[in-house]
């Protein structure tokens, strides 16, 4: 599959009148979501490599997760795929909000996915970096205090990724029209339960269809507790669950990877601290408004 010039890695099975889409989160590919493909019946399940991951090629440059949910919709246009269900896991989720906020979508999952961005003061460590990373012991501090994810990745991830996690997506989510469904791990630090019940209470006021499941487990919950995820999945949309040797609970925990989505506020930065253990709704609309008093200024001068 060829889009944009670039070449596509996709899988796709089973059969059914509906269609359901899974997008795997970051640095991951088509086998973290392909457990949850198997255990879905009477529906066809299509899994991508999104661009730069797995064995999909990346960008020429780095792209917002509105120009990955455009790129999704023409992945999907060239397969004959509309009105698709779509199940995102963290960085997948949030192109699976960004899709659900502009296109049709019958029913939307989202596995630990952000969606409020916690702002926090500079920490010592990012005023360090931020006064140092121009020299030549830039890149060495890089590698010792970067992310995982931000050091592994080429220079067009690594501004994807900048991109990515610096981005507000609360009002896209309030635009969402399809059933929405989140699965929240009670102990993922990389989208804190807190904060995923933030976005939920506001996606409500805004008259979204949405619920909250919160699973014991990290930023990979919905792994640990596969059983349940699969169940819940089958029943939003109303697809009756397979019973065969690939829909099995996984007993070996992955490793937590819960730097791979808050690790970085700034376009300069590829670190952070813990979130503020309080944070209100009452903080984030302050700070927006902040921010609006500010661009506002940057404009009129």
């Amino acid at each position: 599959m060829n889009i944009y010039g670039k070449n596509v890695n996709y899988i796709q099975y089973g059969e059914g009148d509906k269609d359901v889409v899974l997008l795997h989160g970051w640095g991951q590919n088509i086998e973290m979501m392909d457990g949850i493909g198997k255990c879905l019946n009477n529906v066809r399940v299509t899994i991508f490599d999104l661009p730069g991951f797995g064995k999909s090629e990346e960008f020429d440059s780095s792209k917002s997760v509105g120009e990955y949910a455009d790129w999704l919709k023409e992945a999907l246009n060239q397969l004959g795929i509309a009105n698709p269900a779509l199940i995102g896991h963290s960085f997948g989720g949030r192109v699976a909000i960004k899709y659900a906020s502009k296109y049709p979508t019958s029913e939307v999952v989202l596995l630990a996915s952000p969606i409020i961005r916690v702002r926090h003061k500079p920490t010592f460590k990012e005023k360090f970096y931020k006064v140092v990373k121009r020299t030549p012991l830039g890149e060495y501090f890089r590698k010792k205090i970067g992310s995982a994810d931000y050091n592994n990745a080429s220079p067009v991830m690594r501004g994807t990724l900048v991109k990515a996690v610096n981005e507000d997506l609360l009002e896209d989510a309030k635009k969402i029209k399809s059933p929405t469904l989140f699965l929240a791990g009670r102990y993922d630090t990389a989208v804190p339960l807190d904060i995923t019940q933030m976005a939920v209470e506001e996606m409500e006021k805004a008259g979204v269809d949405v619920a909250l499941i919160i699973q014991d487990g990290d930023h990979y919950a919905y792994l640990h507790n596969i059983i349940q995820t699969y169940t819940v999945i089958n029943n939003l949309i109303n697809s009756e669950p397979k019973r065969n040797s690939n829909c099995e609970p996984i007993e070996e925990s992955k490793e937590e990877a819960n730097n791979n989505v808050n690790d970085i506020e700034y376009e300069e930065d590829m670190y952070t601290d813990a979130l503020p253990k309080q944070f209100s709704l009452e903080e984030y609309y302050k700070e927006k408004a902040k921010t609006k008093i500010l661009e506002n200024n940057i404009k009129t001068r």
